[in-house]
């Protein structure tokens, strides 16, 4: 939006012929600074569960700040970075968002590519709260006889999970029979669904892959 000078090269980093390549040290010739900021109400249905902000991809690193206080700092334009804001926001209360962003960073001299060199916010960025009790991870193994491995990790307060395959239960670990293959020509996929649960019995949250 007329801000920066947008650059593609094939080769070479983006300052070539115009600053020294200091690995470690982004250069600071045309090292552009910017700063987005906006107000937003955190839903007061919210309270009780821990809070996270979402920016899908920044270039080239990004400092956080909710309501002026530090929330966190990443440098990795491709990948999505995650703050649990929980301390720093209140449900039923506004919030002031702050980025921080550099055009270069250290991190730069990692992503030299064949692409065009944009500054900024590339991919969607959002807010979500999710309960305190819930599904943290999920990793699947699944190897072309059928067998199969699921590692749930949950935190506090889940006692215990199950595991559905196309909607049929199924347990953590075993073998799908007759297992279809995925391929170009027939894109077979598996849904797999995880429930958590408290010691009662009461399911906390759901999770599909």
């Amino acid at each position: 939006n007329g801000c920066g000078d947008p650059v593609y090269l094939n080769t070479g980093y983006a300052w070539r012929k115009q600053a020294e390549n200091t690995p470690g040290k982004a250069p600071d010739w045309h090292n552009w600074y910017g700063r987005y900021s906006r107000t937003f109400d955190i839903p007061a249905d919210w309270k009780g569960k821990d809070i996270f902000l979402t920016v899908g991809s920044a270039t080239s690193c990004i400092a956080v700040y909710i309501n002026g206080k530090f929330a966190g700092y990443s440098e990795d334009s491709k990948l999505a970075a995650t703050f649990d804001v929980s301390k720093l926001v209140k449900p039923g209360e506004s919030a002031k968002i702050e980025f921080e962003m550099r055009r270069w960073c250290d991190g730069t001299y990692l992503e030299d590519q064949d692409f065009w060199r944009f500054t900024g916010i590339a991919r969607e960025t959002y807010l979500y709260a999710r309960p305190k009790a819930r599904i943290e991870d999920i990793r699947v193994k699944a190897e072309m006889d059928g067998t199969y491995k699921f590692s749930i990790l949950t935190t506090k307060g889940v006692a215990s999970t199950k595991c559905f395959i196309d909607g049929k239960e199924a347990a953590a670990e075993g073998k799908l029979a007759g297992a279809r293959l995925w391929s170009a020509e027939a894109p077979n996929l598996y849904r797999l669904t995880v429930k958590a649960f408290d010691k009662k019995g009461v399911e906390l949250e759901t999770a599909d892959l």
